[in-house]
C-alpha cells in the first residue's frame, strides 16, 4: 500500500474541512428560518395580545357609557370639547 503524500493528506484535511463548512452553513440556515419563524409566532402572540388589551378597554368604555345614563350625543359632545 503506498504511502500518501504530504499533498494528499493536506488536500484531505481541505476537503474535509470544506465538507464540514458546507454541513454548518446548512444548519445555520435552518437554525435563521427556524428563528425567523418563531419570530413572526411571537410577533402574532404580541399582537394579539394588544388586540386583546385593547378590546377590553373598549369593553371598559362602553360599561362606563351604559352606566352613565348619557346618549351617545352627549358623550361625543362631551368628548370633542
Amino acid at each position: 500500500m503506498a504511502r500518501r503524500s504530504k499533498k494528499e493528506v493536506i488536500q484531505a484535511k481541505i476537503d474535509k474541512l470544506e465538507a464540514q463548512i458546507v454541513s454548518y452553513q446548512e444548519k445555520s440556515v435552518a437554525l435563521q428560518q427556524e428563528q425567523e419563524k418563531l419570530q413572526d409566532d411571537l410577533n402574532e402572540i404580541i399582537k394579539a395580545e394588544k388586540e386583546a388589551e385593547e378590546a377590553a378597554k373598549l369593553e371598559e368604555v362602553m360599561k362606563a357609557f351604559k352606566k352613565s345614563g348619557k346618549s351617545m350625543e352627549e358623550i361625543m359632545t362631551f368628548l370633542q370639547s
